[in-house]
């Protein structure tokens, strides 16, 4: 399958910063800092935003952290802004990941470096660097796990509906490769169906990342009386949508499909510690905004961070570092998300007992 996504030289997820300036290169303390970012509608996106922001402050640097709570219109006002006060950087996470050109053009007119934040800003050459997590590894992660949960390997037959948001959206894209990639041979040898014959991108994305339009296509698949053994989700967003159609029509816990998801977000977690949902792909944010912290850095000392990997975005290829995933299930969410610090028990809902 042909990839949007081209990384090249796909090593391990490594990188180097260069100090291309040198090791004297004083810091520019003056220098104000710019983040933007598309939603902090769940925890680790505000999480990230504001560990990103006190990461900057304690380097002596001054931020500006917006939210565009998902409006486009927004978010140009704020890089307009950020631009007027003479911002050396600024950090976007794109409400709408191909409508920021012409902003982006104005913000490199005026020297400022532009890094992409976790989604990849599309459809410009105005970018110069992008910090993420993997999302076609997410859709790997999350497919592995069906394969072995199901026992496709071992030659069981099974079946499985995938529900993804905006086809056009370059994480949208990658998840989908990750998945089908682990897929297609099941589904070619008959061993793996997908009742509803929605296979391709276009027919199982459900044009947005939402939980309101996963419930409705779910509560469709139950009253035309399908119910696969497992439903893949890109987020938690869109497990919660399943799971709550699922609630709807009364199905019991035990009989749910397994359901995964994305973000490891707080009502997810819940749902795995009840059962309703099996897995959810943990991205640690707080690894993603120290990266980032530290490119920021590297640029305002005058260096150049230096990333092994580029990412394709529609116009040219930006020099990309990326975190890995892991999973959270029943058995390690605990060590994963609580000893860890990064949830109190009372962000979850308690433990169980």
């Amino acid at each position: 399958m042909k990839k949007f996504l081209i990384i090249c030289l796909a090593a391990a997820c490594l990188f180097a910063f260069s100090a291309c300036g040198g090791d004297n290169e004083e810091k520019n303390d003056s220098a104000v800092v710019g983040i933007s970012l598309h939603s902090d509608e769940d925890t680790s996106w505000y999480r990230g935003g504001e560990d990103l922001k006190n990461m900057l402050t304690e380097l002596g640097y001054e931020v500006i952290l917006e939210n565009t709570e998902d409006d486009v219109t927004r978010q140009i006002a704020q890089i307009e802004d950020m631009i007027r006060v003479g911002a050396s950087v600024i950090i976007v996470s794109p409400t709408e990941p191909s409508a920021l050109d012409s902003i982006l053009s104005d913000a490199r007119a005026a020297g400022i470096k532009i890094i992409s934040f976790d989604k990849m800003i599309t459809d410009t050459e105005n970018v110069d660097y992008y910090l993420t997590f993997g999302f076609e590894e997410a859709g790997r992660l999350q497919a592995e796990y069906i394969i072995g949960e199901l026992g496709l390997a071992e030659g069981r037959t099974a079946s499985v509906e995938v529900f993804c948001g905006n086809s056009d959206e370059l994480a949208t894209k990658s998840f989908y490769n990750g998945v089908m990639d682990n897929f297609y041979g099941y589904i070619n040898s008959g061993i793996l169906s997908i009742p509803s014959g929605r296979v391709n991108i276009e027919s199982v994305s459900l044009g947005d990342d939402d939980a309101a339009l996963a419930k409705e296509r779910m509560s469709t698949f139950i009253g035309l009386g399908i119910m696969p053994d497992a439903v893949i989700c890109q987020s938690d967003g869109i497990a919660r949508g399943v799971i709550e159609a699922c609630d709807a029509a009364g199905v019991q816990s035990y009989d749910f499909p397994i359901i995964t998801g994305q973000n490891a977000e707080t009502s997810a977690v819940s749902y795995i510690v009840d059962g309703k949902q099996k897995m959810s792909v943990f991205k640690d944010i707080r690894t993603l905004s120290s990266e980032t912290a530290k490119a920021v850095d590297t640029i305002l000392k005058g260096g150049e961070p230096v990333f092994k990997l580029t990412v394709n975005n529609g116009s040219i290829d930006v020099p990309t570092w990326t975190c890995e995933s892991s999973t959270v299930e029943s058995y390690n969410y605990k060590s994963k998300l609580i000893d860890s610090g990064y949830y109190t028990a009372e962000q979850i809902g308690g433990l169980p007992e």
